[in-house]
């Protein structure tokens, strides 16, 4: 368990959004999954603007 623990905090990635093209690769990214969750609940029949 502690290993594990051990581990999993060596290969700690840094942040995604360390700048200013990670924070708009993040914003894209959140704009198509906001985009993808409307076309799931468009096609089951809920209206989304």
């Amino acid at each position: 368990m502690n290993d594990f623990q051990k581990g999993a905090g060596d290969t700690a990635s840094p942040p995604r959004n360390s700048g200013p093209l990670g924070r708009i690769l993040v914003v894209e990214d959140d704009s198509f999954i906001r985009m993808w969750i409307a076309g799931v609940l468009a096609g089951m029949g809920h209206h989304v603007d």
